[in-house]
């Protein structure tokens, strides 16, 4: 078993460990693909098929829907937060969710890690503000979190 640290700038520090070794890794080849969270999350149309492609695997419309798509093929615990977040469509409610208000984490390590990240700077965060905007969400997406939001099961994934 292993000693799980939650500690906010301890899990941040690995964090960016990993993601400097993979970034490192993946720096000199084709053979790697980049791919956003909130560009899975705003643009996902426009990310899948860049995505497909890349793979060289056809496109298929259901790799927008794993809500419905998987809903029969995969158990979900349930007793996992984030698990629970697989059974609604694509929304955006979680993207900023880290830094706002209402976050767990605390307001200085936020403020220090966005302005000291070498991996936060790399990949474009820095410039994004606090709480950070990523743009425009592709209609149907936003529409689909306006619903999402009216959910109580929903929203209590959030509170």
């Amino acid at each position: 078993m292993t000693n799980a640290s939650t500690d906010p700038q301890q899990l941040f520090t690995r964090w960016e460990r990993i993601v400097r070794d993979v970034d490192r890794q993946c720096s000199d080849t084709d053979t790697c693909f980049t791919v956003l969270y909130e560009d899975l999350v705003l643009k996902p149309n426009n990310t899948m098929h860049k995505l497909l492609s890349f793979l060289d695997v056809p496109w298929d419309p259901v790799v927008l829907h794993h809500e419905t798509a998987m809903i029969n093929e995969t158990l979900v615990n349930t007793m996992e937060p984030s698990s629970t977040q697989v059974i609604h469509p694509i929304h955006t409610e979680a993207l900023s969710s880290w830094a706002s208000n209402t976050s767990t984490l605390p307001r200085t390590f936020v403020e220090r890690v966005h302005l000291n990240s070498d991996m936060l700077r790399k990949f474009g965060y820095a410039d994004r503000g606090i709480p950070p905007f990523y743009g425009k969400a592709e209609p149907e997406i936003e529409l689909q979190t306006k619903k999402l939001r009216k959910n109580e099961n929903f929203l209590k994934v959030f509170s």
